[in-house]
């Protein structure tokens, strides 16, 4: 049972240490100052998760014993509503497509995602504020449709079993076609997640056919994506042969001297999105631990979400100039927008880096309390939630993901769960 436990943090901290370690080991020769401060950080949050994580597996107590012996599910009548609504989400998040050009924009998305990604950025603002805001209250709902539909999988009906289909190619089509290709790892970790909690015989090798098949069909997804990441970044940089990046990326003499030309740019092409939110948290350590420089962003600035909101209802006073992200830009030209800075800097904004890692553990401890209620318990209510944590985490290389895309599935997911800490009864 140690191994079902600590299964998730094994694979989400062995995978934010490689991010790490590849900062320093890849081809790019990122110029840090001061790569003491960073690993020393880096340490200090890693251990932090992990210890917080151990806490809240072995402090977890199930809240109501009755409730866990039978486990704590939702009806498909109840499930049913959550694809009526999904399928009204996607209605809308579809209506800022003209449906004759969507094959055009799919085509596209996948071999020239930056002209869709600018038409994005370009179209996204006051005009498309009631789509923004309408599909922000009915995110959690095609969030929890597609999470509990791979946790109930194999208690749907077929119908149901088909249109959460539908809904996975809706989702994977519509990220493609917007050249975003943040949405679509989100989607495999949407997909594995709950496969996990609803199998714990796959963590426990008990279901070797299954695993099998899991790993199979995971690994295909992760080198689709990655295929479908180095080529949306030929086309934003508009060069056709990965030789032709060649003076996008610094490389370090070692790669040039060792490694074909093609090889070494695939390799930058996979370091440079994975690293180079290190690269700004560096500078931005610098800037707190040697220029004492604190910037405070009135709890407003860890996350695009609240910044949009705020700078909507207040047009005058700029979020943005209160944060790292500022500083950043005007420094050192690592645009808040297109430019990573990790999990770490958006949440100094808000608590400083002295209350990052107490964050980071609170973050760990609550993540693995809902693991330990999701597998053990089996309480529907923690699958999202652990899909939730899941990503922030895997994303802390980037930024403040979960927070800054889908801030109302993570409050209304929390108050669902701890409504039913109470035994809240849901009509």
């Amino acid at each position: 049972m140690e191994r079902l436990k600590f299964f998730p943090i094994k694979i989400l901290l062995g995978f934010l240490i490689f991010t790490e370690v590849l900062l320093f080991v890849g081809p790019i020769n990122y110029e840090i100052e001061y790569p003491g401060i960073l690993i020393v950080f880096l340490a200090i949050v890693n251990i932090c998760l992990y210890k917080g994580y151990c806490h809240g597996v072995r402090k977890y107590r199930s809240y109501n014993n009755d409730l866990c012996k039978s486990g704590i599910d939702i009806s498909l009548r109840t499930y049913n509503w959550f694809i009526l609504l999904g399928l009204l989400s996607f209605a809308i998040s579809y209506s800022r497509f003209n449906l004759s050009e969507i094959p055009h924009l799919f085509i596209t998305g996948l071999t020239d995602s930056v002209t869709v990604y600018k038409d994005k950025l370009e179209t996204e603002g006051i005009a498309n504020m009631w789509i923004f805001i309408v599909n922000q209250f009915l995110a959690p709902i095609k969030f929890g449709a597609i999470c509990f539909g791979i946790y109930m999988w194999k208690r749907l009906p077929v119908m149901q079993r088909s249109i959460l289909v539908v809904f996975i190619v809706l989702e994977v089509v519509y990220w493609i076609c917007l050249g975003t290709r943040k949405g679509l790892l989100d989607i495999i970790i949407m997909i594995l997640v709950p496969i996990c909690i609803a199998n714990p015989a796959l963590i426990l090798k008990k279901n070797v056919k299954m695993l099998r098949r899991l790993k199979v069909g995971g690994g295909i997804l992760l080198a689709l994506f990655v295929v479908y990441f180095i080529l949306s970044n030929m086309s934003r940089y508009n060069v056709t042969e990965l030789q032709d990046m060649d003076d996008v990326f610094n490389l370090k003499p070692f790669y040039i001297a060792h490694s074909p030309v093609w090889l070494n740019i695939a390799f930058a092409n996979i370091e440079g999105y994975l690293c180079q939110g290190y690269f700004a948290l560096s500078k931005a350590l610098n800037s707190f631990i040697i220029d004492g420089y604190v910037p405070w962003s009135c709890f407003l600035g860890s996350n695009w979400f609240t910044i949009n909101v705020f700078e909507y209802i207040d047009p005058s006073y700029d979020v943005l100039a209160n944060t790292y992200m500022h500083l950043l830009d005007v420094k050192y030209g690592i645009d808040p927008a297109m430019k990573w800075h990790s999990l770490y800097v958006w949440l100094a904004n808000d608590v400083t880096f002295v209350g990052v890692p107490v964050v980071i553990y609170l973050i760990g401890k609550w993540f693995g309390e809902l693991w330990m209620e999701s597998v053990f318990c089996r309480n529907i209510y923690a699958v999202p939630l652990c899909v939730v944590l899941a990503m922030i985490i895997i994303y802390a290389f980037a930024n403040n993901q979960m927070l800054s895309f889908s801030f109302t599935t993570v409050c209304l997911y929390t108050v669902v769960y701890l409504l039913k800490k109470i035994n809240f009864k849901f009509y």
